[in-house]
């Protein structure tokens, strides 16, 4: 089978096979490049207690495939590129020429991920949200392959290999005119996480207070209000509410096992009442 062109000749995901013998000639450059399709995804889902968006991102590079029974012959007049190839004879040769430069190149796949997530917890008396977040990033390298019994690449200047998986049952040989590079392709992987925790309500985010501090078994016993409408702590004193600058309420976990918490409630205010 032969594929010629008088100036160039490009392949774009190509599947070229041939049972005997493969030769790709072209006056001027010879190209070869992959297809990269891509797909996109978002969801979000929200319920009280819960909100969850994802979305990702993928991609899958489809690159040319050139097969041959025999020996596969591939020539450019000037420059021959070959991204993301896979080039195979099963029982010959495998020769690549070109005039000027020689790329064999890979390509890169990318898949990104993101999640977002946000949980309520509410009680009567505080509340809690966890916010979420996390990403992942890939890059992967796609590269060209030349596998084959005997293997010949020749470039009358510049040859460069990026990750190029080049496998010969005989000898093989690269050479160029000028500079012969030989070079790795990257992949990369990349993460971030993120999380916060905001606590609301009369306990907040405030540690537990020593036992020392409860007041539990002071004499008159501490009352402390909380404002319904207005969500503000008060403590009464002498007999009126007075704004409570600091937190004296703490969670019931915190009490000692000799106080017990009286509530009852009034015409605009919630009261809890610590006695011993």
């Amino acid at each position: 089978m032969v594929l010629a062109a008088g100036n160039d000749l490009t392949l774009t995901a190509a599947q070229v096979g041939a049972g005997k013998s493969l030769a790709l000639q072209a006056g001027r450059d010879i190209n070869s490049v992959a297809a990269v399709d891509s797909s996109a995804n978002d969801r979000s889902t929200v319920t009280k207690s819960n909100s969850l968006a994802t979305s990702s991102y993928d991609e899958s590079v489809r690159g040319t495939q050139l097969g041959a029974g025999d020996t596969i012959v591939m020539q450019a007049g000037r420059d021959l590129t070959l991204a993301s190839t896979a080039v195979a004879s099963q029982t010959g040769g495998i020769a690549v020429a070109a005039g000027h430069d020689i790329k064999l190149l890979s390509t890169q796949e990318q898949h990104d991920a993101v999640v977002d997530q946000q949980t309520r917890k509410k009680t009567a008396l505080s509340g809690k949200t966890v916010t979420t977040h996390d990403e992942t990033h890939d890059s992967l390298a796609i590269t060209s392959s030349l596998s084959g019994e005997k293997i010949s690449v020749a470039a009358g200047n510049d040859l460069l290999s990026q990750g190029t998986q080049i496998v010969g049952t005989g000898d093989v040989v690269l050479a160029a005119g000028n500079n012969l590079t030989l070079e790795t392709a990257q992949s990369t992987h990349s993460e971030a996480h993120d999380k916060k925790t905001v606590k609301t309500g009369l306990f907040g985010s405030r540690p537990c207070p020593p036992p020392d501090h409860i007041h539990c078994k002071a004499s008159p016993a501490l009352s402390v209000c909380w404002n319904c409408q207005f969500s503000l702590p008060y403590v009464l004193v002498s007999g009126s509410f007075r704004p409570c600058v600091h937190a004296v309420l703490p969670p019931s976990s915190c009490l000692p096992m000799s106080c017990f918490v009286r509530v009852w409630r009034t015409r605009s205010t919630c009261a809890i009442h610590w006695s011993s």
